[in-house]
């Protein structure tokens, strides 16, 4: 147990660390997706390529046929649970995820109302029960509840064992098996790894042995002991994450080697330290729209000019002041920065600090306007990550002297701080 918590450990702080720029991110988030997506087609029989699943995770795909619906009721629920992530596990999370994994937004009911006609289930001596009568749903489900609320036990624990119970009761009329993967993520996310438990690929759970974990299911049953599925989860999950470790891996070990190809090409004059970003600027430099002719105005020629993120705050001089530039709150003997200007600021940064991390480094060179007050919403954007991740990159900054948090009008705004 140990083993796995610190392989989680370190697989959360190589996550939090995949550049969002150069796309690493999205690429390491979207192969786990399509790797979860592969066991939901095998327990289906579908036979599909990974092309065709990340049109459907992008929302590429029009026409869904009526063999791959459920396959697209999942991408939906996964979307839901990703949305809700951070709400308390309860019936109205349930019925939020569960509504989009059967395709309906209004739900008549949400627990089964019928009994299993399972001849099993009418067996008087040794008797396993193939689901849990009618009558027994809600209080059982309600006991599932509390135990999540109370129990000290880590949430890996309580996420293997909220999957086997979901499929114990079986209290939905059907995709009980999905349901429970997705709580079981969902539970794992209110851990220290957040949002990326959501990405392990546990519905392996679904295509994988089933008669084993079959057999493991009748075991618990038979002893009242759920440690017979623990074992086998916790060996599971151990395996899952050496992959995911393995796919981060190769994603940095790519990420290095271009570092090093570009570095070795400035070192040498091959290129300019700025090439590429003066590029991007040119692509992003918008045509000029034609200009009537007025009798009062003389028409000048246009002259193109690199954009830059924001416009430049407009100083207001006194008579006997010099022509000056907004304060910026980092000095590095900089007027308004270009683009130019804040990528050197930003090395600057992470040369500087350590602890700063590149994103962080990104968002706060383009954002270190002294006065000026900065939210979440606006870090999100910038970088093109999850609120969560925004959020706690934000409240990093400002631990670390960068930013002054304050409240204004009950929302979270970050203030410069002078690093001068």
């Amino acid at each position: 147990m140990n083993k796995i918590e610190m392989k989680l450990v370190k697989l959360f702080s190589k996550y939090t660390k995949l550049d969002s720029k150069n796309g690493d991110l999205r690429i390491f988030q979207n192969k786990c997706e399509i790797n979860s997506l592969f066991s939901i087609a095998g327990k289906y029989g579908l036979d599909i390529d990974e092309n065709y699943l990340r049109s459907l995770i992008d929302g590429k795909i029009t026409t869904i046929a009526s063999s791959h619906r459920q396959l697209a009721n999942y991408v939906e629920a996964f979307k839901e649970a990703k949305r809700l992530y951070t709400s308390p596990i309860d019936e109205d999370f349930i019925a939020s995820v569960y509504a989009k994994l059967i395709g309906n937004s209004e739900l008549i009911s949400l627990y089964r109302t019928e009994n299993d006609q399972n001849p099993e289930n009418r067996m008087i001596i040794d008797r396993l029960y193939t689901s849990a009568p009618v009558s027994s749903i809600e209080p059982m489900m309600a006991n599932l509840f509390q135990f999540l609320n109370s129990t000290t036990q880590s949430e890996l624990v309580k996420s293997l064992v909220a999957y086997y119970f979901i499929n114990y009761v079986k209290p939905f009329p059907n995709a009980n098996d999905e349901i429970a993967v997705i709580v079981a993520k969902a539970i794992l996310s209110h851990s220290d790894i957040d949002e990326l438990a959501l990405f392990l690929p546990l519905e392996v759970l679904l295509f994988g042995d089933q008669d084993t974990i079959a057999r493991l299911f009748v075991e618990v049953q038979k002893t009242n002991d759920v440690t017979y599925f623990l074992d086998f989860g916790f060996k599971m999950v151990d395996t899952l994450l050496d992959q995911m470790l393995e796919l981060i891996n190769n994603l940095e070990a790519n990420t290095l080697k271009n570092d090093y190809y570009h570095e070795a090409k400035v070192e040498t004059g091959a290129i300019s330290l700025f090439e590429e970003e003066a590029k991007k600027e040119e692509a992003k430099i918008p045509v000029p729209t034609p200009i009537e002719k007025t009798a009062v105005v003389e028409e000048k020629p246009i002259v193109k000019q690199a954009v830059v993120e924001s416009p430049k705050p407009t100083v207001i001089l006194d008579e006997n002041q010099k022509e000056e530039k907004s304060e910026l709150a980092f000095s590095m003997n900089l007027p308004i920065l270009d683009e130019k200007d804040a990528c050197r600021l930003e090395e600057h940064l992470l040369e500087l600090d350590p602890e700063l991390k590149k994103g962080q480094a990104y968002f706060y060179a383009r954002h270190c306007t002294m006065g000026k007050r900065y939210t979440i919403g606006q870090y999100k954007k910038a970088l093109g990550c999850a609120y969560e991740t925004a959020r706690t990159s934000m409240d990093s900054l400002a631990n670390l002297g960068y930013y002054r948090q304050e409240m204004v009008k009950n929302k979270k705004v970050y203030t410069p701080i002078s690093k001068k």
